[in-house]
């Protein structure tokens, strides 16, 4: 078995690689997330459901938001992507996102957006800091590590 050892290790370190380049937005600082972005807001989540939510907005930071904001996610609406935020009714929100419509701004993990009052679904610590069980592997890469983990204990 430690035979394969030279093959996993190369194996890893091609998925490293190829995804480097499709992940770029995780490599963007705060800074230009915030001015890439053409609205950034706070608020709290009203209703969320099938990959929109209306936002009340409390916190004008950039652009011009109405009282309240409809927010879809980078898949579009009704249609989920893997970057998407996954909003829940009563969570706080920064949400900065692109103008997509009247009182509309589409927006992804990668554009910034983080919950305020805890953990994003999306956030690996989500298991640890709620007691939950842990989440699969979100990637070929982590599913790959969890399989030489496995493999060598």
């Amino acid at each position: 078995m430690r035979a394969l050892l030279p093959i996993v290790v190369a194996a890893a370190a091609l998925a490293v690689a190829a995804p480097a380049a499709s992940a770029s937005c995780a490599f963007l600082s705060s800074a230009d997330q915030e001015a890439r972005a053409d609205t950034v807001v706070e608020g709290t989540i009203l209703e969320a459901g099938d990959g929109t939510a209306r936002l009340a907005v409390e916190r004008r930071i950039k652009g011009e938001a109405p009282a309240e904001l409809r927010i879809t996610g980078g898949g579009a609406p009704g249609v989920s992507s893997s970057v998407d935020i996954l909003p829940r009714a009563g969570e706080r929100w920064r949400i900065l996102g692109q103008d997509a419509g009247p009182a509309t701004v589409w927006t992804s993990i990668c554009e910034g957006s983080v919950r305020l009052d805890g953990p994003a679904r999306h956030d690996p610590g989500l298991a640890a800091a709620t007691g939950g069980p842990a989440a699969a592997p979100a990637s070929a890469l982590g599913a790959l590590l969890a399989w030489l983990a496995a493999l060598l204990s």
